[in-house]
């Protein structure tokens, strides 16, 4: 009679990590969905700032003493000894109209001699004033000749009127100007203008009227923005950024939808800001802004704007790859250089700051000197700012097990720092 055979020590320990095996792939979900959630938790009901916790004196003593070169370049804030602040006065741009108040005809004499007081001098109090919005109608008086010749058919002749914005418009250029800078600068609504302050000045203009003085007002604006376009693309740098927008289709039952909302910034050299709504939230938006630019580009760590610095990483057909890889060889075209983002990558560290005390503790460190000296030099000009970074320049190097970061402080090397950190976090 056959016995069974039985297991040997091996195939039992194969057996038992067989069975293991599970459970531990288990172990490792449920912690990685505690770590989500414990994320989502944080986001919707944590603390939303992300300033750093002062846990005694932990910043260096050698980042709180500047160089004797810089501290002649900038003059320390005064403290009040009694600690109020004092009444501002108002800038001198606002207009201001002079209201005499002088004595009384009886108020001129001595009540006791009756001797006339003698001017000395005046005694000048500001108060503000608040004129509220008002509207006027122009009337364009145009006269009308008649001609008695019989040279040409046309009898009767006109001036012809001033040019207006909006053909034909019942409205001028200024009126139009302050609806714009209402909406966009002052995010006051259109149809709040209509219902509220032009019904206070008693006008009854429609919504789809002012609607479409915006629209032609944004068609004669577009030569001005392709000339803002093309200074920002000139200079050597470019931040640019990206917020989603939700809009509504109205030729689909009004249905809501997610757009992107991009922001151009140049540099100080060429200030212009550029705001480009996209109607999706794919990267042919941006690329098509940078078509061309090999500069410095500062921005985040999205996918959209990958394919921007790694091309051949982009999806493109081989041939498509070659042929433009071409094209920039022989017109001397480079992708843009990526610049990295320092509130973006503190961000992940400060993250991880509860799981990883220990590690995170140095780079917020770093952080908190960074910052602090990017304050001492942000209202400077470039060439200040370059002066005094070259005088204060010093190397900060945190270790952090296996990472070493070294920073120069320089203001260029503020923002390139972070694109060697970023790689290593994605």
């Amino acid at each position: 009679m056959d016995t069974e055979r039985k297991p040997t020590y091996d195939e039992l320990q194969e057996e038992v990590a067989s069975l293991k095996q599970p459970l531990v792939e288990k172990d490792r979900l449920i912690d990685d969905l505690k770590a989500r959630v414990d994320k989502l938790t944080k986001m919707l009901f944590g603390q939303k700032s992300e300033k750093s916790k002062k846990k005694g004196c932990e910043s260096d003593a050698s980042t709180d003493r500047l160089s004797e070169d810089t501290a002649t370049s900038y003059v320390p804030k005064r403290n009040r000894k009694h600690g109020g602040g004092g009444r501002k006065g108002f800038p001198s741009e606002i207009p201001r109209r002079d209201v005499h108040v002088d004595l009384s005809l009886d108020e001129h004499y001595c009540d006791c001699c009756g001797r006339e007081y003698v001017f000395m001098d005046i005694e000048i109090t500001e108060v503000l004033n608040f004129i509220p919005m008002t509207c006027e109608v122009i009337r364009y008086i145009r006269s009308r000749y008649k001609r008695e010749c019989d040279c040409r058919k046309h009898k009767i002749i006109i001036a012809e009127p001033p040019i207006r914005t909006i053909d034909k418009g019942s409205v001028t250029t200024e009126f139009i100007a302050a609806v714009l800078v209402n909406k966009y600068c002052d995010h006051l609504p259109i149809y709040r203008q209509v219902n509220r302050m032009f019904k206070n000045l008693k006008l009854d203009i429609s919504e789809s009227s002012v609607c479409r003085w915006r629209d032609v007002a944004g068609e004669m604006l577009e030569p001005l923005v392709d000339v803002a376009k093309q200074e920002i693309l000139s200079g050597n740098c470019v931040n640019t950024d990206a917020t989603p927008a939700p809009f509504r289709l109205s030729k689909e039952n009004h249905r809501r939808v997610n757009g992107n909302l991009l922001v151009y910034v140049g540099d100080e050299e060429h200030p212009f800001n550029i705001f480009d709504f996209q109607e999706n939230q794919s990267a042919k938006g941006i690329h098509e802004f940078l078509k061309g630019y090999s500069g410095d580009l500062q921005c985040d760590a999205h996918r959209n704007d990958d394919a921007l610095f790694n091309p051949e990483n982009s999806k493109r057909s081989n041939a498509q790859r070659i042929i433009e890889a071409e094209g920039n060889r022989l017109h001397g075209r480079c992708p843009p250089i990526e610049v990295g983002c320092h509130v973006h990558c503190r961000r992940n560290f400060v993250e991880a700051e509860e799981d990883e005390p220990v590690h995170v503790t140095g780079f917020l460190k770093l952080y908190r000197k960074l910052y602090k000296i990017e304050k001492e030099i942000k209202d400077s000009s470039i060439d200040e700012r370059y002066r005094v970074a070259n005088t204060t320049r010093r190397r900060v190097s945190m270790r952090s097990s296996n990472v070493v970061a070294i920073v120069w402080t320089t203001p260029r090397s503020f923002l390139k720092a972070g694109s060697d950190w970023r790689a290593s976090l994605r």
